[in-house]
């Protein structure tokens, strides 16, 4: 009976630590998930800029053309 009750403990640390790192795994999963929702909206920001760079860009070289 003692035996039983021993493993009947190891299994409850043992499921207490599953259950820790799955939720170490979520949080952590939540942080790089809200991460990249960051670094996308970083990126599109940085497209339109680019863009805007662009735009003015050929503006220039369209005046340039015209005063030569």
């Amino acid at each position: 009976m003692e035996q039983l009750n021993s493993n009947i403990e190891e299994l409850k640390t043992a499921n207490e630590q599953i259950v820790h790192s799955i939720e170490t795994i979520s949080a952590i999963s939540e942080e790089v998930s809200a991460h990249a929702n960051e670094t996308m909206s970083a990126q599109e920001d940085n497209s339109d800029v680019l863009n805007k760079i662009t735009d003015r860009m050929q503006q220039l070289i369209e005046l340039t053309k015209q005063e030569a």
